[in-house]
């Protein structure tokens, strides 16, 4: 059974993410906005996930975070990724 798109909530307008996309020095981030920038543009979340190098359920979480959060939803939370594997202590010890 094939899932049904989810649609973008109209938070930003197509200048805006061009302008988002443009200026952030984050660049996962910045890959987020591109990812809704080409779905605002009509890209599938296929070509989109494609062009990124991400998975086509990474681009349907980050639409879903971006209708129910806004541009809060784009941005990584405390406790998300890897967790460490050195402690700080080891970090302190390798700094020296």
């Amino acid at each position: 059974m094939a899932m049904q798109a989810v649609a973008l909530a109209p938070h930003l307008t197509l200048q805006a993410l061009e302008a988002r996309v443009c200026g952030t020095k984050n660049a996962e981030l910045r890959d987020k906005y591109r990812a809704l920038l080409g779905i605002a543009q009509g890209v599938s979340r296929t070509e989109v996930a494609q062009r990124l190098g991400v998975c086509r359920e990474t681009i349907r979480q980050g639409v879903r975070r971006d209708n129910a959060e806004g541009e809060a939803g784009l941005w990584r939370r405390p406790g998300q990724g890897r967790r460490r594997v050195l402690t700080p202590e080891r970090v302190e010890q390798l700094q020296q």
